[in-house]
């Protein structure tokens, strides 16, 4: 391409090389050629967008990281998850929830955006969110079976009748309360009840 400087070319390049970065933008390259766009415009004579930055943090949990910080006017962060786990972390600005960041078991996530930057700080939290569902026990005198799974943060008991007959399953506190029960036929699983606080026990009979 030749551009004649008298017949407006310097304009032409500026739009042209723009176009070029956007391109690279738009295809992953983001954080190092945001800058570089930023720069570019600001030695041309256009104003900065670049306005807020924050440094990044790192959360550590049980098998997974989280990193994330401020760059070029937005909130973004990566999310890198080694366990068995859905790892959800939430986000608040300023007091109001914003995006939040999943990833999958042994998945990483790099979040683009979670939030515009203003003036505020962006407070992170992290916790497991989903996990498949798990033999927990199997107990072969009483003939039944226990599986357990987390469900949006909350873990869930079913229980398997494993008996060649029907009977009721149930669940019971600390003190051998029922809390809830199904009568199952032989082979027949329990719905998905909410694990109570604390202690806990199954129970299956005829």
């Amino acid at each position: 391409m030749i551009l004649d400087i008298r017949s407006g070319g310097a304009l032409v390049m500026y739009k042209y090389i723009s176009l070029i970065v956007l391109s690279l933008l738009l295809s992953g390259c983001g954080d190092l050629f945001l800058r570089s766009l930023d720069e570019f415009n600001a030695g041309m004579g256009g104003q900065r967008t670049c306005q807020y930055e924050a440094d990044y943090q790192t959360i550590y949990g049980e098998g997974y990281t989280y990193e994330f910080g401020g760059y070029c006017n937005q909130w973004l962060g990566t999310l890198k998850n080694n366990s068995e786990f859905t790892i959800k972390c939430s986000h608040t600005l300023d007091g109001r929830p914003v995006n939040s960041v999943f990833a999958g078991p042994r998945q990483t996530v790099d979040e683009k955006f979670i939030a515009q930057m203003n003036n505020g700080y962006l407070k992170a939290t992290c916790r497991a969110w989903e996990r498949a569902a798990k033999l927990q026990n199997r107990y072969s005198e009483t003939r039944y079976s226990v599986y357990s799974k987390l469900s949006s943060g909350t873990w869930k008991v079913s229980i398997q009748n494993n008996a060649n007959f029907t009977r009721k399953c149930r669940l019971l506190d600390k003190n051998n309360r029922v809390i809830v029960e199904e009568a199952l036929s032989s082979g027949q699983s329990s719905s998905w009840w909410k694990e109570p606080n604390g202690t806990f026990y199954t129970q299956c009979i005829s």
